[in-house]
C-alpha cells in the first residue's frame, strides 16, 4: 500500500511539476502571437573541449531572428549540437538545442521534451541579407574561432 502512495506522488509531482522542468517552446509563442520579439539571444557550447558564449545583442540581429523564427518550418536536420538561449519580450526565457551544419543557411532548433516524439524541431532558414554580427557568429563556431576568444578571453 505504501508503494502505490509512493507512485501516486511522483506522478502528481511529475504531471505538476514537470513541464517546468522543459523549455517552452518560445519559437510556437514567436508564431503564434505577433506582439512578441526577441531581446536577447545566447549561443554556447564546447568547441573541442573548451566552452564558449557568444551574446547577440544588436537590435536589427534581434529584429531578423525573429521574423526568422516566424517563418521557421517543420522539419529535422543533423549538425554540430550547441545551446541556444531566446528571451522574449514578455520575460519568457528557454535554453533550446541548436543544431548547426557545416554549411548552408539553414539551423535546425529542438525544443526538448521528457518523451522525444513529444520534441518539436524547427527548420530555420536564414535569408539574406544576414546581419554581420549573426554571420560572423556562425563562422566563428563553424570554423573554431570561438576556441580562440575563450583563450584569449582567460588571459590576465
Amino acid at each position: 500500500m505504501r508503494s502505490a502512495w509512493l507512485v501516486l506522488a511522483i506522478g502528481i509531482i511529475v504531471n505538476c511539476f514537470g513541464c517546468s522542468i522543459y523549455p517552452k517552446d518560445t519559437i510556437a509563442e514567436l508564431k503564434r502571437n505577433s506582439a512578441s520579439s526577441l531581446t536577447a539571444v545566447t549561443i554556447t557550447g564546447y568547441y573541442h573541449y573548451h566552452p564558449f558564449s557568444i551574446p547577440l545583442k544588436e537590435p536589427i540581429v534581434l529584429e531578423y531572428l525573429t521574423t526568422m523564427l516566424r517563418d521557421a518550418s517543420d522539419d529535422v536536420g543533423s549538425g554540430m549540437s550547441f545551446r541556444i538561449k531566446l528571451r522574449l519580450n514578455d520575460g519568457t526565457e528557454s535554453e533550446l538545442m541548436l543544431q548547426l551544419p557545416e554549411a548552408g543557411s539553414q539551423l535546425y532548433i529542438l525544443v526538448e521534451k521528457p518523451f522525444p516524439s513529444d520534441g518539436k524541431e524547427y527548420c530555420v532558414t536564414l535569408v539574406d541579407p544576414i546581419p554581420k554580427e549573426l554571420s560572423d557568429a556562425l563562422l566563428k563556431i563553424r570554423t573554431g574561432l570561438v576556441t580562440n576568444e575563450v583563450n584569449s578571453a582567460r588571459q590576465p
